[in-house]
């Protein structure tokens, strides 16, 4: 199912199989190594597999009620679990010829969606994934429906590290047989095509505070130039070409100094000369911390109820965002837009097993330490 739900379960989950084929793998298996250590906050991997061994029983017996019908183990267990645990785990599980990706998803498909609807099981299953697996099936989601989901897109390639990036784009290659680049390129036109397949192909620099300023002064510069089409590539480049950490600097010291959001100002101006607006919400990803950015998504998808596109909304950030920003996006959306309501107020409107995984989720992920 991926992401957003599409139907080659077979081809997914076969090579959902193959990282963990030492042979054939191994670059991919270092930069995993290089994401999953940083995420992992700086936990010892061989601790990881130590306790994956110790656990795997745990995870078998919870198999087995999945098999049996009964989901409320699994649901525990994966997500009172890090994603560098499970992605343990899942490599022990499948060391002995199995495939706990194809196993829990044959376990789901035998029981009946009106005791665990299509949502649920999405979001079961990309809680299984690795991180890299995860976010390739929303590139593919966001490029194969009818309407190309930008959204989505940009959240994936303009919050994601270089190396982050590296390890996509292999698991895009894995599961859906094709370059992921030339996949976006195939559905994205313009401006928008030359920003996400910069930042596939560029190296990232960074620099200190000295330089953001720079930077900073260098961009207000182009904006006061009603950003004309001369400018627009520039802009795209100082982005595209930079860290994400070191983007984030840049916005602060344009807030600091020009007392006005860096992502406003590009939206006003490129829209301005432009007369789009998917290229700027891009940039203005591209720039703004996570949980400011990703703050305003999540409480629109909250605020949708119980649709598909909500829930797919939610479960993507909370997939995507634990062991990561979830804490401060949750954290934010309550102080700054959801006027009083808390995080496990909204969750509480939804049903069933997807609301089960949610506060699963928000439990062991999204609340502060």
């Amino acid at each position: 199912m991926g992401c957003g739900g599409s139907s080659d379960k077979g081809e997914i989950d076969a090579a959902s199989n193959a990282p963990y084929d030492k042979d054939t793998h191994d670059a991919a298996s270092k930069i995993q190594a290089v994401v999953r250590g940083r995420a992992a906050r700086k936990q010892n991997p061989e601790e990881l597999k130590k306790t994956a061994k110790e656990q795997l029983s745990e995870l078998e017996g919870a198999l087995e009620f999945l098999q049996k019908g009964s989901c409320q183990e699994i649901i525990q267990f994966v997500c009172a679990r890090s994603p560098e645990l499970v992605h343990h785990l899942r490599v022990e599980y499948n060391s002995t010829k199995r495939c706990l990706l194809t196993n829990v998803s044959e376990a789901m498909a035998a029981i009946d969606d009106s005791d665990m609807g299509e949502d649920a099981k999405e979001a079961l299953k990309g809680l299984i994934m690795d991180r890299d697996e995860y976010d390739a099936t929303c590139i593919f989601d966001a490029v194969a429906r009818a309407g190309t989901n930008e959204l989505e897109l940009s959240e994936v390639l303009c919050h994601r590290r270089g190396e982050e990036i590296k390890g996509i784009n292999m698991a895009y290659k894995r599961l859906y047989s094709e370059d992921m680049k030339h996949a976006i390129a195939d559905d994205v036109s313009g401006h928008l095509e030359k920003l996400y397949i910069g930042i596939l192909d560029s190296d990232k620099c960074g620099g200190d505070n000295e330089q953001a300023e720079k930077d900073a002064d260098h961009l207000h510069k182009l904006l006061k130039e009603k950003f004309p089409a001369q400018h627009d590539a520039e802009v795209a480049e100082i982005f595209m070409t930079r860290t994400v950490h070191y983007r984030h600097k840049i916005y602060k010291a344009y807030l600091k100094k020009f007392r006005e959001p860096l992502d406003q100002e590009i939206e006003k101006h490129l829209s301005a000369v432009l007369g789009v607006s998917d290229i700027s919400v891009a940039l203005g990803l591209m720039v703004k911390p996570p949980h400011w950015s990703l703050a305003d998504t999540l409480y629109e998808a909250l605020e949708g109820g119980n649709h598909h596109e909500s829930h797919h909304t939610v479960t993507r950030i909370f997939l995507a965002q634990r062991g990561r920003h979830l804490p401060a996006i949750c954290r934010y959306l309550v102080e700054e837009y959801s006027e009083g309501r808390t995080i496990e107020t909204y969750l509480k409107k939804y049903k069933g097993v997807y609301r089960e995984i949610m506060e699963g989720l928000y439990k062991y992920h999204g609340q502060a330490n």
